[in-house]
């Protein structure tokens, strides 16, 4: 089954509600998932005050629909970023950037962002087309299905995710901070 991975602090700015809600929107049938295209299953890494939620919508869902992993360290998540067809940041307001999408990006794996603030600036050319409106659980949902639906994309996102992401490359970036 593929895997759909988000990663960061569980804190109600962080969409982790928006998340679980658009879960259960697929889960239910309620946004239906493309043609012979099995449940994903729901990665969620992270810890923090929303673990109580998480560990609720696990335990409605079942661990092989949902799963919690602790925070993990740098090779594990690594080793999720791996494993994941598509990662997941629905952060409601607050970001100043986005270094869960650059990551996620430079692993190859597409990200689904919201369109906060801070996200937009990192999710441009195509990676506009993967924008969704802040606290929209149910445009997330179809989001994360469309892409299940599309192999052509999917790779090709992932692609232009990995070349997008060499700009912000510490090697790509110092120059500019030196020239500061």
């Amino acid at each position: 089954r593929k895997t759909v991975l988000f990663f960061g602090r569980l804190e109600p700015r962080k969409g982790i509600a928006v998340l679980i809600r658009a879960w259960d929107l697929l889960a239910m049938g309620l946004v239906p998932l493309p043609r012979g295209v099995a449940m994903p299953r729901l990665v969620i890494a992270g810890s923090g005050e929303l673990e109580p939620l998480v560990k609720a919508a696990q335990e409605r869902l079942g661990p092989a629909s949902l799963c919690h992993v602790p925070a993990p360290d740098r090779a594990g998540l690594r080793a999720l970023l791996a494993e994941a067809h598509l990662a997941v940041a629905p952060a409601l307001y607050g970001e100043s950037f986005g270094i869960v999408l650059a990551e996620a990006l430079a692993s190859g794996t597409p990200v689904i962002a919201a369109a906060n603030a801070g996200y937009v600036n990192v999710m441009t050319g195509p990676g506009e087309a993967l924008l969704v409106p802040p606290g929209d659980a149910e445009a997330l949902a179809r989001k994360i299905s469309s892409l299940f639906g599309d192999g052509t994309r999917h790779a090709a996102l992932s692609d232009w995710g990995r070349a997008h992401a060499r700009q912000f490359d510490v090697a790509a970036m110092a120059p500019a901070f030196e020239a500061v």
